[in-house]
């Protein structure tokens, strides 16, 4: 038997072992998990099949529902088993789709050969820098993989000229949560106007769909009082924006630029570093968001075939994704994975030899472990959240991204 199959052998070992545990781990702890992610989505099925109000702030049965009728409707499927039964089919679908993402990650990002051992270590990597990530994920049921997993799949069938399709699938990630919409903007600002038109399209067709379901008046009443509910929930509440789990960059700029309200139990070497006021933070945050699309739609290259640079633009919207929640709880970071797999495959087909993106791209997945109680005890890890260091994270692979795609050199 060739080294290579015995190396595969072990690998598909290694990942059955790795699914077995992270499925135990998952079974144990979502049964005791009332406010989880999953059980939201479940309960939310249930009354969509009863047709009931869905959309209640300060929800006190379960974490409150901010997502689309769509998928409400889509969730109502799962909410005609038994919760444990759909809790294990919800989990086996994410865990599915994440496989498939790396799959077609590889496709989209380095469709040209690599001998099995880069492979190997790309995958690897990939995994050790997302690994935690992609934990948090499984384990709390959220929904972040199912909408990263549309928009690869949607990429992957863009690039292969397939754009109708490809717009369903971007779509759909849009009504799951609504950032994805910034890929609109991006087409748009790049000239794609077909394919911007027909993701509208099958976002309004998203929207009407669930009349067939529930009858149009019922869809009709659930689209008003989502419009009314997504700014009288507690999206907005300053104890949501000031929680120190919450990772999003206007939470940092609260956090560190606003007088600190809620949390008594603040590290003592925390300082606020200004007194802004809420207009302030909001202009601030919404000039480096801007700052960034433009970074983005910028011009990579002048004339250059080579197709890296496109998709150093779609890692970055990625991180957008990020950064337009306001609430960016440790799970949106997974939409960092397309990030570290460019980045990581980038170093390995350069050997290595670019020092600067080698230290800085260590340093962002060390700043993502630095809430990891497991790692650094609770303490420092309650400690760590305080000074967003998930955020500072995404910034410098922002930096390191956008030092690629102005870089004077042609890679590969």
């Amino acid at each position: 038997m060739s080294h290579i199959k015995i190396y595969k052998i072990i690998l598909i070992i290694m990942l059955i072992i790795a699914s077995v545990v992270c499925f135990n781990r998952h079974v144990r702890r979502s049964s005791a998990r009332k406010f989880a992610d999953f059980h939201c989505y479940y309960v939310t099925g249930q009354r969509v099949l009863a047709h009931e109000n869905i959309y209640i702030s300060r929800d006190n049965k379960i974490a409150e529902f901010r997502y689309s009728p769509f998928f409400a409707v889509i969730m109502s499927r799962f909410a005609l088993l038994d919760e444990k039964n759909a809790n294990i089919i919800w989990y086996l679908l994410n865990f599915s789709l994440l496989m498939i993402s790396f799959i077609l990650l590889k496709k989209i990002v380095f469709p040209q050969k690599f001998a099995f051992g880069k492979i190997v270590l790309l995958y690897f990597l990939t995994y050790v820098a997302t690994v935690r990530l992609i934990f948090n994920n499984l384990d709390t049921g959220q929904a972040n993989i199912l909408m990263m997993s549309a928009i690869i799949i949607g990429l992957y069938l863009i690039i292969k000229k397939k754009e109708f399709l490809g717009a369903a699938f971007i779509a759909f990630s849009i009504m799951i949560k609504y950032t994805p919409i910034i890929f609109i903007f991006y087409f748009l600002f790049k000239k794609k106007f077909k394919l911007s038109l027909f993701i509208l399209f099958f976002v309004l067709l998203y929207i009407l769909l669930p009349s067939v379901i529930l009858s149009f008046k019922t869809n009709i009443d659930y689209l008003k009082n989502m419009s009314y509910y997504l700014t009288h929930s507690t999206i907005l509440d300053e104890m949501t924006l000031y929680d120190y789990d919450n990772q999003s960059l206007v939470s940092l700029f609260y956090r560190f630029f606003t007088p600190f309200r809620f949390y008594e139990n603040a590290p003592r070497m925390f300082l606020n570093l200004a007194d802004l006021s809420v207009k302030n933070i909001q202009l601030i945050t919404s000039l480096i968001m801007l700052s960034i699309f433009t970074a983005i739609v910028l011009p990579f290259r002048k004339k250059t075939n080579n197709n890296f640079y496109q998709h150093i633009d779609y890692s970055l919207l990625f991180i957008c994704l990020i950064l337009l929640n306001l609430n960016a709880w440790i799970h949106n970071y997974i939409f960092l994975t397309m990030s570290f797999f460019l980045i990581i495959g980038y170093l390995i087909l350069t050997n290595f030899k670019d020092r600067v993106t080698l230290i800085l791209i260590i340093i962002a997945h060390f700043l993502n472990l630095l809430t990891t109680k497991e790692l650094f005890g609770k303490n420092l890890a309650y400690i760590a959240h305080f000074y967003s260091p998930h955020i500072f994270s995404a910034l410098i692979i922002i930096f390191i991204l956008l030092r690629l795609k102005f870089s004077k050199k042609e890679y590969f």
